[in-house]
């Protein structure tokens, strides 16, 4: 039987997602390492396997997860910008338009921008671990995160929450509409 010191810190430990834990056994951080294999290995994870991920994390060659989805999240908003601009000079030629394509054209990308803006409101809702010490909800642009050292939750209020979950679906319905644009642009 292990001997556990604090519970306190355990139920902490519990809380927190297994990669943010990876990633704390592989820092040393000075969190007992041992409580933290623990709840690894309460949530399936063999002593092998958890050294084996650390030692991945700890000599891999790419980037930690919050590395990645930062880079993610502004690529995410650069090529929203750039299909945006894409997508009204496309809107606007289909519109000029006399061929007989037209109609389901223009038809289909209303259908398009709607599902995109119901898939932008449903990427307010992705959680991910955007920094170190912090998960994110909200992608590209976070509505607020959880600090995974205290457990305090932020989020945005009122208006900004508002329109930052217009940024995201208005980012939904960019990528949604651009494929029927480009076909607009192929076929008149």
């Amino acid at each position: 039987m292990l001997n556990i010191g604090d519970p306190k810190l355990l139920a902490y430990l519990r809380d927190l997602p297994s990669g943010y834990l990876l990633d704390l056994l592989a820092d040393n951080n000075g969190i007992d390492d041992q409580l933290i294999k623990l709840v690894l290995q309460e949530r399936g994870y063999t002593p092998d396997e958890v050294a084996e991920r650390v030692n991945r994390r700890r000599h891999g060659r790419l980037p930690r997860r919050p590395t990645l989805w930062r880079i993610a999240r502004w690529a995410s908003l650069f090529n929203a910008c750039l299909v945006s601009i894409y997508n009204l000079i496309g809107f606007q030629g289909l519109m000029t338009s006399v061929d007989t394509y037209r109609l389901p054209l223009v038809t289909l990308t209303i259908l398009s921008a709607g599902f995109g803006f119901f898939l932008g409101f449903k990427l307010t809702t992705c959680i991910y671990q955007g920094s170190q010490n912090q998960l994110y909800c909200g992608f590209p642009v976070p509505v607020g995160y959880v600090n995974l050292e205290t457990g305090r939750e932020t989020s945005a209020g009122g208006a900004r929450l508002v329109m930052i979950m217009a940024c995201n679906a208005t980012v939904g319905v960019t990528f949604t509409v651009f494929p029927i644009i480009l076909i607009s642009q192929i076929v008149l």
